[in-house]
């Protein structure tokens, strides 16, 4: 949970935010990519993230990333094209941010949350679907802030990612799990 209480419910793909009754889902995988924005069980708007014929799925956050008050739209794609994340401004849908935080070559997919770490504007948290790849924390000019591996540098399969004031001390902590393997929840 972000500071709103917004909540991820998952699979690559659903968050709920019940302080503004909306839910932004995706698919997980098979089908278009298509982000769909609901409010109140009514489908607000929908639209593309990455090509149309792209099926590897798509991962989504919301928050505040430009710190106009609102919350954006985040989006990661699942594997097979470049591991490309985006925001979406959350009221007017255009593309604001963009960045590839594993480089143009690396196709092996994300994901994706969004925390407050003592600013107006949340922070992105991005940790690669699989491949030996860090954790890594961007700002909202998709300025690296902070990396480290979690599961140490050989683990490679993949990080799932959440942020929020888990411990209830008013800090924000960074939560990842294991994507393959034996689960395992760590805090930091």
């Amino acid at each position: 949970a972000n500071r709103d209480g917004n909540v991820i419910v998952d699979q690559g793909a659903c968050e709920v935010q019940p302080s503004a009754p909306l839910v932004v889902a995706a698919p997980a995988k098979n089908k278009a990519p298509t982000v769909r924005v609901f409010q109140g069980g009514q489908l607000l708007y929908s639209f593309n993230a990455y090509p149309t014929k792209f099926k590897g799925g798509v991962r989504v956050a919301m928050a505040d990333v430009t710190g106009d008050g609102l919350n954006d739209i985040i989006t990661a794609p699942g594997p097979g094209i470049a591991t490309q994340v985006k925001v979406f401004d959350g009221e007017t849908r255009a593309l604001v941010i963009s960045f590839m935080p594993y480089g143009p070559g690396f196709k092996n997919g994300a994901f994706v949350a969004a925390a407050y770490f003592g600013s107006l504007e949340a922070r992105i948290i991005v940790g690669p679907a699989s491949g030996a790849k860090p954790v890594m924390v961007f700002d909202q000019d998709a300025t690296p802030t902070l990396q480290f591996f979690p599961y140490g540098a050989a683990y490679a399969g993949g990080v799932r990612v959440a942020g929020g004031d888990v411990t209830g001390n008013a800090d924000t902590e960074i939560v990842t799990l294991r994507n393959t393997g034996m689960p395992q929840v760590r805090l930091f």
